[in-house]
C-alpha cells in the first residue's frame, strides 16, 4: 500500500495516515505525520530509509541524516525520525534545510 508523499508499506500494514505538520520557507521546512502500524520499529525505518535513498545520499556521521545537491549545485540535508508512541501509533518526522 502506497502511504501519503509515496512511502510504500505492505497492504493493510498502515492506517490513519495523517499529515499534522508542513511549514517553513524555501529554505528549510518541517513535515510531520502520524499513522498507525502493526509493523516492528526496524521494518518501519527501512520502509522510510528506501524511500529517501531513491534520490538522497546517507550523511556521513549523522544518525537518521541525508544529504544531497539540487539541480543549481546547492547543497541540502535532511534530517529523518520515526517514534514508536505506543500499541502501533507511530510518528514520522523530515527536517530540510538548505546548506
Amino acid at each position: 500500500m502506497l502511504g501519503q508523499n509515496g512511502f510504500e508499506f505492505p497492504e493493510g500494514k498502515v492506517s490513519a495516515w495523517t499529515v499534522v505538520e508542513n511549514n517553513g520557507t524555501t529554505e528549510q521546512w518541517t513535515k510531520t505525520w502520524t499513522f498507525d502500524s502493526p509493523r516492528a520499529a526496524g521494518e518501519i525505518a527501512g520502509i522510510f530509509d528506501t524511500k529517501m535513498a531513491a534520490s538522497w545520499s546517507k550523511a556521513q556521521g549523522r544518525e537518521g541524516g541525508w544529504a544531497w545537491k539540487d539541480e543549481k549545485g546547492q547543497a541540502w540535508a535532511a534530517t529523518m525520525a520515526v517514534t514508536d508512541l505506543k500499541d502501533g501509533h507511530w510518528t514520522a518526522s523530515i527536517q530540510v534545510k538548505r546548506g
